[in-house]
């Protein structure tokens, strides 16, 4: 169906050198990947995914999408996550707009 990952307690704004400044709290994770396979696509697995970390965890949950990745940006929109941040980051060798998303939870 696909998978998921997601970083739990680790600042990903200094992980990944991003050029943005967040209020990143212990209780917060980030989304650094997810995929979902082909069969599958349009029949809420991603959705699936998406709620299933909000749900499970304590903190806010991050994410970052390409601009031009309107699928996920469907997804996220479709969990109610926000769009806090938008930046540009050189991406295999071009530069890139990325869309940095954040769920509405309250971190504990």
């Amino acid at each position: 169906m696909g998978y998921i990952t997601v970083y739990k307690n680790k600042n990903f704004i200094e992980r990944e050198h991003l050029p943005v400044d967040i209020d990143f709290k212990n209780s917060d994770s980030y989304i650094w990947n997810m995929c979902v396979d082909s069969k599958h696509e349009g029949k809420g697995a991603g959705t699936s995914l998406i709620d299933y970390v909000i749900n499970n965890t304590s903190g806010n949950v991050y994410s970052i999408v390409n601009e031009t990745n309107l699928p996920s940006i469907k997804i996220h929109q479709k969990n109610k996550m926000q769009e806090i941040n938008r930046f540009q980051k050189s991406h295999i060798g071009k530069l890139e707009t990325f869309i940095l998303f954040k769920s509405n939870k309250k971190s504990c």
